[in-house]
């Protein structure tokens, strides 16, 4: 072999590597932004995660409240409730106000006896 063969391969080689290199290089340049976006993607989906779990706990709050709120039969049940005592309130009324009327006759009469 003749070395000007043998440098005629080494710069075909060369060029060969240096086109290899430019078209590795190209496809990482062309991979980068595809990475940054499944990044930046990564720490949305982080972030949605974090506030998911937030809202989750309020939700659980806000539920285990409701099991101690009364519901609509509950507050029938105590409206028929005060209903009931006020029907009961008027009758002691009557009879209060009867009672009243039957102890200023009796007071009544007794100050009409000492006079």
């Amino acid at each position: 072999m003749n070395i000007t063969i043998v440098w005629q391969l080494v710069a075909i080689a060369s060029a060969l590597l240096g086109i290899a290199n430019l078209i590795w290089m190209w496809l990482a340049q062309m991979r980068q932004p595809g990475e940054k976006a499944i990044q930046e993607l990564q720490k949305l989906c982080q972030g949605l995660d974090s506030e998911g779990e937030a809202v989750a706990r309020r939700v659980d709050r806000i539920e285990s409240e409701m099991r101690h709120v009364p519901t609509k039969d509950d507050l029938h049940e105590v409206k028929n409730s005060i209903t009931a005592m006020i029907g009961q309130m008027k009758v002691v009324e009557t009879e209060v106000a009867a009672a009243t009327r039957t102890m200023r006759r009796i007071e009544d009469h007794m100050r009409e006896e000492k006079a």
